[in-house]
């Protein structure tokens, strides 16, 4: 088991590694910074200036491994639209961003589950086929297009919701459905193929043999066998939620990691750019050790097939 953790730590910290050498290169290929921050009418000497400050008159191997030894020490560069240090800026968005995926996540569990455990129940029926329909239609509508269309109802044509901000709780309840609607649709489905899979086996017929009642066997015997692969299946969704909320923060002007990301490059604020960058890859890479290491605990096989497989 631990030669099986800590293996799939290096790989999480070589693809982390992989992560930061991309967002560098993308970056710097991206054009010159000051061409953007700096006004047109900007003397070329004050330009050079800026471009000497922030280190970006040295050449690109010169720049990496400056990078490198100062992410080394937790230092990832000042913002060119501030001054502030750029993991200062990053963490004061990262609060809004980590409320609104627990909302939505909270909600598209609390929703999806039983919507997925009702189809299971009800199986090719009438009732089966909306649910899955309503799920098909959650995570196949485009976020954008969704947010769109929740501000127009409920802010414009029936002013029950504000359309942006975080000053109420009541500002939290678009973007969470916005967010929500994609995640929810997809755990009602994978909760109805993994109730279906665990209904059709031998000890939930035979519980129903005994005279067990249909709920009681649902609960204390189906759900908890079916809830494995979906806890593995909500380790890697909860990271991809992080990198799905920079379109739902900017829609309704969430002050989040996501909108100070779409903010940021449209201003080429590099040091800010690769923070936030690094900070949703670092939650998509953690869920998915977490998620690798859950299921080594739930099912030993995995290290001994992992074993086997190092050894060979």
């Amino acid at each position: 088991m631990l030669n099986f953790i800590v293996r799939r730590m290096l790989r999480a910290l070589l693809t982390l590694a992989i992560c930061v050498t991309a967002v560098f290169v993308v970056l710097r290929l991206a054009g010159d910074p000051t061409d953007i921050l700096l006004p047109d009418d900007t003397p070329p000497l004050v330009k050079a200036e800026y471009r000497e400050r922030w280190g970006l008159d040295r050449p690109i191997a010169e720049q990496y491994a400056r990078f490198l030894i100062a992410v080394t020490r937790g230092d990832l560069g000042v913002s060119f639209a501030d001054g502030r240090s750029a993991v200062m800026v990053v963490a004061e968005a990262i609060p809004n961003t980590l409320m609104l995926a627990a909302a939505a996540l909270s909600l598209a569990l609390i929703i999806g589950i039983p919507l997925g455990m009702l189809a299971a129940l009800k199986h090719n029926s009438a009732l089966d086929r909306i649910v899955m329909s309503i799920a098909v239609l959650g995570f196949s509508i485009p976020t954008f297009f969704l947010g769109i269309l929740l501000i127009l109802l409920f802010a414009l044509t029936l002013r029950w919701l504000p359309s942006s901000g975080t000053d109420t709780w009541w500002h939290l309840v678009m973007p969470t459905l916005t967010l929500a609607a994609g995640l929810l649709g997809k755990i009602a489905r994978f909760t109805r193929t993994a109730m279906l899979e665990v209904l059709g086996q031998s000890f939930v017929r035979t519980a129903r043999a005994k005279g067990v009642p249909r709920l009681p066997v649902l609960l204390r015997h189906a759900f908890p066998n079916a809830a494995v692969p979906l806890l593995m299946f909500l380790g890697i969704e909860t990271g991809l939620l992080f990198a799905g909320a920079a379109v739902t923060e900017t829609i309704f002007a969430w002050p989040g990691v996501g909108r100070l990301l779409v903010s940021s490059a449209g201003v080429r604020d590099l040091a800010v750019i690769q923070t936030a960058i690094l900070f949703v890859a670092a939650v998509i890479i953690v869920s998915n050790l977490a998620v690798d290491i859950i299921h080594a605990l739930i099912d030993p096989r995995i290290d001994v097939l992992g074993a086997k497989g190092h050894a060979s």
